[in-house]
């Protein structure tokens, strides 16, 4: 949770309201599957009714946020350019819709899998 100060009472925003938004701008992005978790993670977002954002986590510290993604990517796809789009989109909506420092937004790319169109293309070679 991250706490900010104002003249008459604080404004806390809990790491689920930026995992939220996070996983919009993931959305947008073309060639992102969808956000990943371990088999551990996923019961435990079952039991804590937060598996709608599974494979996003939030650290705080005193200057902002880091934002770690779990990711699983289509193949054919540019890893480097399309991490990179995925880091610059999720930045800007957090900053932009909190006003809280982003440090970070480290992506990991646990799976690639194969799009129906690109299925469809490997099967007809």
């Amino acid at each position: 949770m991250v706490r900010l100060p104002f003249e008459k009472g604080d404004l806390y925003i809990t790491d689920e309201v930026i995992a939220i938004i996070a996983k919009s701008a993931i959305k947008e992005i073309d060639g992102l599957n969808r956000t990943t978790s371990r088999v551990k993670d996923q019961l435990f977002n079952i039991v804590s009714r937060t598996g709608g954002t599974r494979g996003i986590s939030i650290m705080n510290n005193t200057h902002g946020v880091t934002i770690q993604l779990k990711v699983s990517i289509g193949y054919g796809m540019n890893i480097q350019t399309l991490c990179y789009n995925l880091q610059k989109a999720v930045k800007e909506q957090v900053e932009l819709l909190t006003g809280i420092k982003v440090n970070a937004v480290n992506v990991c790319v646990e799976t690639i899998s194969i799009m129906e169109k690109n299925k469809k293309n490997l099967i007809n070679k």
